[in-house]
């Protein structure tokens, strides 16, 4: 992957987390190697795609993308933040909309009127 240990990091992290392994190629090395492909060095998505994969298999010695501290801290504090926001919202949701009271639940008064009708 290029630029696994800045622009895609996020990326480079997701994979990791999945098992793959990255391995970062440099943006210099990647060029290089495009210019001397087949189709005059012309930047296009799927020939950049094949080239960064190519690049690798080739190398030897690149650095291999690790899991970063930083990001397993943040994606708790994350996991954890959205665990709490659902939390709040079912409290707020079950205080502002009650369930409906069953027929059952209503007392009546002699006059065989229920207690919210006998408030006059």
């Amino acid at each position: 992957m290029e630029g696994g240990t800045c622009v895609g990091a996020y990326l480079a992290q997701w994979l990791l987390n999945d098992g793959e392994t990255v391995i970062d190629v440099p943006a210099k090395l990647s060029t290089r190697a495009r210019i001397f492909a087949i189709g005059h060095g012309r930047k296009n998505d799927p020939a950049d795609a094949r080239t960064v994969a190519v690049v690798p298999l080739r190398t030897r010695g690149l650095p291999e993308v690790g899991v970063e501290d930083e990001m397993v801290a943040l994606r708790l504090l994350s996991d954890r933040r959205t665990e709490l926001v659902a939390r709040r919202t079912a409290t707020v949701n079950r205080l502002t909309h009650p369930p409906p009271r069953p027929a059952s639940w209503t007392r009546t008064n002699p006059r065989g009127k229920s207690d919210s009708a006998s408030t006059t």
